[in-house]
């Protein structure tokens, strides 16, 4: 998500009183931790460590032959799905759940190909796949949950038993998480205070990037070849990844060469080359051909091969921002025509004529409607 809409999210949130959890729901479900369902891949032991205690799901309804997300064509678009309340909308026409009925209560959303995952006040991350809800984890951090995806899988960074632990989920096999234990001591004392090396940077196909003390590790959870390496950066810099799709890199980078920004924002073929963007923190197309990022309040689309910014229409909205893509050319934004309003709009905006839709209008961010998109991130 870009800095000033998370901003935004965050200081509508704090209007708002902490969330009544059904702990009832929550002592009925016991102590689920799910570590395998479907899983069948080759993982090595030596640095994957996979449970295999699997929790008796929560069904949703119908008789499990017709999911909540149907199968599309792989160059299809996705749908925009949103929390309103307590209400998963699936797309703006599609099937719902009431996940108050399952004792559930959103703080953040994730949208994948075959599913969703979501996390909940205490920290714990359920999975919703065909019509069943599955818990598959705790956060390590409850308070300022963050998860990463590409496709269906997702990562994030798991509470563990005790210790922490990257957590890797592909839906399109089931609920089976992959997790690889966190390296303690590594870093400074001033990153591993700001939990700079326990952070999942970005998910690229089924490869998952580790946030590293200056640059990035490459984790590939679900391939035989589970040896985990570092990414190599220019020297005299020092590189934050933010993210990867189809092999292109958007960092930050600070330090250089003299001719060089002393920090920029830069997309490029690895973390040591590149042209430098207008960003903050920008989200990649999924061919990574565009970044959508938001400066200074205004949305801001790039052209990844030149890092010239194309141009976009706000329309008749004050703020505006990118928030997913939806495929390799049109992206789900966040708008309000009033910043001062609780009240806002989702769009579909496309790249080649700068344009943005309606999809759904007046969704409200407080109140008994509050308002969760499919960023990977709570406020």
């Amino acid at each position: 998500m870009t800095t000033d809409l998370h901003d935004l999210m965050s200081e509508r949130a704090e209007r708002l009183d902490p969330p009544t959890l059904d702990a009832s729901a929550i002592m009925a479900a016991g102590d689920r931790r799910v570590r395998r369902r479907r899983w069948t891949g080759g993982a090595g032991a030596a640095v994957l460590c996979v449970a295999a205690a699997l929790a008796a799901p929560a069904v949703l309804g119908g008789s499990g032959t017709d999911g909540l997300v149907a199968e599309r064509p792989a160059d299809s678009e996705d749908p925009v799905a949103w929390v309103s309340g307590s209400v998963l909308h699936t797309s703006p026409d599609g099937p719902t759940v009431d996940l108050a009925e399952l004792g559930r209560e959103p703080i953040s959303l994730v949208q994948a190909d075959s599913g969703f995952v979501f996390s909940e006040a205490d920290g714990s991350v359920h999975a919703v796949i065909d019509d069943e809800v599955v818990e598959v984890g705790t956060l390590q951090v409850p308070e300022s949950p963050r998860f990463e995806s590409d496709g269906d899988v997702v990562a994030w960074v798991d509470a563990g038993e005790g210790e922490p632990a990257y957590a890797a989920l592909d839906l399109s096999k089931g609920a089976g998480v992959v997790s690889l234990p966190v390296r303690r001591g590594y870093g400074t004392p001033l990153e591993r205070e700001l939990g700079m090396t326990e952070a999942v940077a970005a998910v690229d196909g089924d490869t998952v990037y580790l946030r590293a003390p200056n640059g990035a590790r490459v984790w590939r959870p679900f391939a035989a070849d589970d040896q985990v390496v570092s990414l190599p950066v220019a020297d005299g810099t020092r590189v934050v990844l933010e993210d990867v799709q189809n092999g292109v890199f958007h960092y930050h980078r600070a330090g250089g060469t003299p001719a060089a920004k002393e920090e920029a924002y830069v997309v490029g073929p690895d973390l040591s080359t590149g042209v430098e963007v207008e960003s903050w923190e920008g989200i990649l197309s999924p061919d990574g051909r565009y970044l959508v990022s938001e400066m200074n309040d205004e949305n801001v689309v790039s052209d990844t091969a030149t890092g010239a910014r194309l141009p976009f229409d706000l329309g008749e909205y004050s703020f505006l921002a990118g928030y997913r893509w939806l495929d390799d050319d049109t992206y789900a934004a966040l708008a309000m025509k009033d910043v001062s309003g609780d009240r806002v709009d989702l769009l579909r905006c496309e790249v080649t004529t700068g344009s943005c839709e309606p999809v759904v209008t007046g969704l409200d961010l407080l109140g008994d409607s509050r308002l969760v998109i499919p960023i990977g991130e709570g406020w």
